[in-house]
């Protein structure tokens, strides 16, 4: 702490303190403080301090927040150090290496544990204005009942990583009536998960295929790594509007049994461009769906380009039910 000043950040800030990178002219790195708003995105804090000389220019895209007592975790765009559960007035230590690494805090400890209520509190002081609920911390604790506040304008809500969580689905659903995304899945399940990776938790939250299908308004469903999740596909044919679907495991030891049925029952749903589903082992059965290009209503002929005229063309990921 030396040379830095002992006074604790202002009220409504976050103290971030380092080092200036070394000069020609001088043997001596001049020590900075910086205090930055609460509420500000942390890169953007972290490009303020390159604009002002206190640290290196970034050498890449990713930058790590290291927390006391926990791992290191991304710094993700427009999340902020309430997104990463950062009390109010502490002190950060900023390292000059490679690219900006923030460390723990130095004067006061970090918060172990928070719990869903209280970030939604601090993120959503009206809960009305709740459209989007993502990029939630993943250390947050306590059951989703305390969603229900927040639903009635809710459009996305993603919960990726929130393996803390627990609750049953069943419960919350009801009041999303204006749901478009839903993401309830351990990480990442997009078209480069690695399927051999062992090591992704299971979720805890449970719930039913039978109450997700009510979301009439329902575009995007992931349910990966939900291995509580029960119900038959063919519950979700009312879903007139559902495009992606994903359910099942992230890898062989996620295996979803709970979900059933054959692949033949989500077929009606002519909505679908995407369907993934893994390490399911009780559903079964092959899957066709039928490309309807207009033009050859309208004397296209066979073979012919159909660019927009296509009504939806599927692409579909089956592996290892």
């Amino acid at each position: 702490m030396a040379g830095f000043g002992a006074h604790a950040a202002p009220h409504g800030t976050i103290s971030l303190r380092g080092y200036e990178p070394l000069r020609e002219d001088s043997a001596r790195r001049k020590p900075w403080r910086y205090d930055a708003p609460e509420d500000k995105p942390v890169d953007q804090v972290i490009d303020d301090l390159v604009q002002r000389g206190l640290v290196p220019p970034l050498k890449g895209g990713l930058l790590a927040l290291n927390l006391p007592g926990a791992r290191r975790v991304k710094v993700l765009p427009r999340r902020t150090f309430n997104d990463y559960g950062i009390r109010p007035r502490s002190t950060f230590l900023v390292r000059t290496t490679k690219q900006p690494r923030l460390l723990g805090g130095m004067e006061q400890a970090l918060p172990q544990s928070q719990s869903l209520a209280q970030w939604l509190e601090s993120k959503f002081p009206m809960p009305s204005a709740a459209t989007e609920i993502s990029e939630v911390p993943v250390h947050l604790t306590g059951d989703i009942t305390c969603l229900k506040p927040y639903a009635e304008n809710c459009r996305i809500l993603d919960l990726t990583g929130c393996t803390r969580l627990t609750g049953n689905l069943d419960d919350v659903l009801p009041q999303f009536k204006a749901l478009r995304v839903l993401c309830v899945r351990s990480r990442d399940d997009g078209d480069d998960v690695d399927r051999t990776y062992s090591e992704s938790p299971v979720m805890a939250i449970k719930g039913s295929l039978s109450q997700i299908s009510i979301l009439q308004n329902l575009e995007q469903l992931s349910l990966s790594d939900c291995t509580q999740v029960n119900g038959d596909l063919c519950e979700l044919t009312s879903m007139s509007k559902l495009e992606s679907l994903r359910l099942g495991g992230t890898n062989y030891r996620n295996e979803c049994q709970g979900i059933q049925g054959t692949l033949e029952g989500i077929g009606p749903v002519e909505s679908l461009v995407d369907v993934r589903v893994r390490f399911c082992p009780n559903i079964i059965g092959t899957i066709v769906w039928t490309i309807f290009c207009p033009h050859r209503e309208q004397g296209g002929g066979e073979g012919g380009q159909c660019g927009e005229g296509v009504r939806h063309i599927l692409q579909v990921l089956v592996a290892d039910l």
